[in-house]
């Protein structure tokens, strides 16, 4: 396949291509530029920039050439001057001679030898030995065509052909995001003063107020301040039904008003929304390279001298050994070229690592990297936090005891104030009960959020703190909660009351763990109680869990967990980013709209269900072992294809189509994983 370049160990940071064969800068751009054509070789030559042809141009021309020239060769047209006019110089030419250029770009700039030199030698050979057989008539041909011309066309349009097969695999991968492009609004309607003006979603600003009418796309990320709808966001989450949201909710550029008028407060600009860190996460990944991918190139760079060198002994022990005449041995010896291209094997992980990219990101997956979706297969231990994870995160207040001296409306007033600026679901739902029981939050000073702890403040010279209970903060004798969640709100440093919350687990949960269960060990860390987590981790059909941890003890427990094999973390992407970034694999659920959850973790799940972790977990396993499919395929085939040629049973032209078997049969191979279902 003509995308046989590149063993620099460099690929094509924009298209989600197999590799590109450039690893200097100028030329690396330079093919990032030209990937929207198809020239062989995976990059377009130095200097070509404008073509004049198509690729599928070149392709039936090319063919149509190849065709009137087997004719002439078996004398059923007449062709004068044939064979050094043979049509298929036409071949040649227009594929052939931009593997000749790629060859030369990497040699200059380089001064390294790729696969495209082994299919320039292969055809330069070729040409070679028809001019020693027009030298000397005596010399019989080396195949049944009577035109080495024809071999070296057919060489080059086979690379081409199987570069446009490629191209077309890999295309399919690209549709995922041209699709999420098409998402993003171009226009939107912002409030000014009292009407609303239509202005370029490009030009929105945090804050703007946006009208979103019926059945039009969102076109910023925000809040919904007015009015209720149902938000279609299977484009970006992968959920089939439409979600409710109404005054409070966030939304999503990119989705979908499923109805009624609304406004919104658009809470970031266009180039921060979630659906454009979505466009740059997926091509991110397919600019990514896997560490296997790393094998492969080492390989491939070996293997090019190599294949000279057995080249040259073939035709020897043709010649000497096996008493062939000296054009035959020469034959064999460029057969050895053509069939010896490591096409297959450099292909082998690009093609397997971007359709799973590109199945993932259908789903609503985003994987960071190509290492991401390797390191996922290889994890053996899954550590799952507890509140937004394994549970829903809608937490909600289901009861507050106030102590002795103090009032309800007294815990839940202060409780709200020192709550204001955490991030936490337990303080998010101590605002939504405060609001909801229309409770005046009072102005607050020095706000702290302590991190695995609470929060904490001061309201009109008093000390209010809220979070885990201390030594001596609760007299269990007097209180004993009934929730396995609460925290304590203390006023003036006396424990004023309690506030006790409920969370339920995720419908998917237990199906998810017990998907993963059956390759992998699964924990959950959570900084809640012994009592809660317990609870939570018996719902989900998780044996082994461990409670009360700060984000730094989390951390310290990914890394000792690391000790029995490859851990991957999922969380919420917020209280868990140290865990996040300490694991060997992370997972931030249903957080693409957290700049933590983005930088922190290398798999983002758009939507909330776990299932779709147990599904990529399944994918990344698939992926791997597509890979060494690819991989053992493409070494037996180039192994049975150098014995053939050493004896003959090969020559350049079914060397040539052999070769491109291999290639077509490895990008067929990566290609079924763009199908592959949600647990692969």
């Amino acid at each position: 396949m003509s995308c046989c370049c590149h063993n620099s160990g460099h690929e094509s940071p924009d298209a989600g291509s197999s590799a590109c064969c450039h690893s200097h800068s100028k030329e690396h751009s330079r093919c990032g530029q030209n990937r929207g054509g198809n020239s062989c070789c995976c990059c377009s030559p130095a200097g070509e920039g404008k073509k004049i042809l198509s690729d599928k141009a070149r392709i039936f021309i090319s063919l149509a050439a190849l065709v009137l020239s087997f004719c002439a060769s078996c004398g059923w047209v007449g062709w004068r001057g044939f064979p050094m006019s043979d049509p298929a110089w036409i071949a040649v030419i227009l594929c052939g001679l931009p593997i000749m250029s790629a060859a030369r770009s990497a040699i200059i700039l380089r001064k390294k030898p790729t696969a495209a030199l082994l299919i320039t030698i292969a055809m330069l050979a070729a040409i070679l030995l028809q001019i020693i057989c027009v030298l000397n008539p005596e010399i019989r041909g080396g195949h049944s065509h009577g035109s080495y011309i024809f071999a070296a066309g057919e060489i080059a349009f086979l690379m081409a052909l199987g570069k446009m097969l490629e191209d077309i695999t890999i295309k399919k991968t690209r549709r995922g995001i041209e699709n999420l492009v098409r998402l993003s609004p171009k226009k939107a309607l912002k409030k000014s003063g009292e009407n609303f003006e239509e202005i370029d979603a490009a030009q929105i600003a945090p804050g703007d107020i946006l009208l979103v009418m019926p059945f039009s796309t969102i076109p910023a990320d925000g809040v919904i301040l007015k009015g209720f709808a149902s938000i279609n966001q299977a484009n970006l989450t992968g959920e089939s039904v439409p979600v409710e949201k109404s005054e409070g909710d966030e939304v999503l550029a990119g989705t979908v008003n499923g109805g009624t008028q609304i406004e919104i407060r658009a809470a970031k600009d266009a180039s921060q929304t979630a659906l454009s860190k979505m466009i740059a996460l997926v091509k991110e990944a397919e600019g990514g390279r896997a560490p296997i991918a790393r094998i492969a190139d080492k390989w491939a760079s070996y293997l090019v001298p190599c294949a000279v060198l057995i080249s040259i002994f073939v035709g020897l022990f043709a010649f000497f050994v096996l008493d062939k005449e000296a054009i035959e041995s020469a034959t064999r010896g460029a057969t050895i070229l053509v069939v010896f291209c490591p096409c297959a094997l450099v292909l082998a992980t690009p093609t397997a690592i971007a359709a799973g990219i590109g199945n993932a990101a259908r789903r609503g997956i985003l994987i960071k990297s190509a290492e991401a979706l390797e390191t996922l297969g290889k994890c053996s231990i899954f550590a799952f936090d507890k509140t937004g994870t394994l549970t829903r995160g809608k937490v909600k207040v289901s009861k507050i005891t106030a102590l002795s001296g103090f009032e309800k409306s007294d815990i839940a007033k202060f409780a709200a104030a020192a709550e204001a600026a955490s991030p936490h679901p337990f303080a998010a739902a101590i605002l939504n009960f405060a609001k909801t029981n229309s409770i005046e939050i009072p102005a607050a000073q020095n706000c702290k959020v302590l991190s695995g702890f609470g929060a904490e403040c001061e309201v009109e010279g008093a000390k209010i703190y809220v979070g885990k209970p201390r030594e001596g903060d609760l007299s269990f004798s007097e209180f004993r909660p009934e929730s396995a969640s609460f925290a304590v709100v203390k006023i003036g440093g006396k424990t004023a009351g309690v506030v006790e919350f409920e969370d339920e687990i995720k419908s998917g949960a237990k199906a998810a763990v017990l998907e993963i269960s059956k390759s992998a060990k699964c924990v959950m860390l959570t900084g809640d109680n012994e009592k809660s987590a317990q609870k939570a981790a018996e719902e989900a059909g998780i044996a082994e869990f461990y409670a009360n941890l700060l984000p730094a003890q989390k951390l310290e427990k990914i890394r000792s967990l690391k000790g029995a094999g490859k851990i991957c973390m999922v969380g919420d992407g917020v209280n868990d980013a140290p865990s996040l970034a300490g694991a060997d694999c992370s997972i931030a659920m249903g957080s693409l709209g957290s700049d933590a959850a983005v930088e922190s973790a290398q798999i983002t799940v758009m939507n909330d269900n776990l299932e779709s972790v147990s599904g990529i977990f399944a994918l990344s396993k698939r992926a791997i072992a597509t890979i060494k499919t690819n991989i053992t395929l493409s070494m037996l085939v180039n192994f049975a294809a150098v014995l053939l040629a050493a004896f003959g049973v090969l020559n350049p032209v079914s060397g040539a189509v052999w070769h491109n078997l291999a290639s077509v049969l490895v990008v067929l191979n990566s290609a079924r994983l763009l199908g592959a279902g949600k647990n692969s």
